[in-house]
């Protein structure tokens, strides 16, 4: 009889602290008591590294995540909502801005920003574009000069 009454005991206290506890995954809730989710987003790009030859596409490179109102979900990159912006070489005088359609040719090599926004939200991230020289010879006939 004691040891049924251990398990009993031990069972309510075990229902207890586990229907007690907030779930850890599945709940997003404003802070502060307000009744409205947490808004935010988030990208998920593709590709980090790119070549000079290559071009961003939007279409293939990059995923629009939201969160609104505790549910998540994907915005395409054509919503009129969206804008997408390519930034190159951040942070110096040189740094050019480009709001992109569907895709971006590149032909810099060097770090690049991608920044995103949807609404009042925005987000960003870095890719990295290598310079490749495709022609052959030393590289010296960029001018079409013939040396004899």
């Amino acid at each position: 009889m004691k040891h049924l009454f251990t398990k009993l005991i031990l069972t309510l206290l075990a229902i207890c602290f586990i229907t007690g506890c907030q779930q850890p995954v599945g709940i997003i809730t404003q802070q502060g008591g307000g009744s409205g989710g947490m808004d935010f987003m988030w990208l998920v790009p593709n590709r980090l590294l790119y070549e000079t030859y290559d071009r961003f596409d939007a279409q293939d490179d990059l995923q629009i995540l939201v969160a609104e109102d505790g549910a998540v979900k994907e915005i395409p990159h054509d919503s009129v909502s969206v804008t997408i912006e390519i930034i190159e070489n951040p942070g110096l005088t040189s740094e050019t801005i480009t709001v992109i359609g569907t895709y971006f040719p590149f032909s810099l090599p060097g770090r690049h920003v991608i920044s995103v926004r949807y609404n009042d939200k925005s987000a960003r991230y870095s890719i990295e574009v290598r310079g490749t020289y495709t022609g052959g010879g030393d590289g010296s006939d960029f001018i079409n000069f013939i040396w004899l």
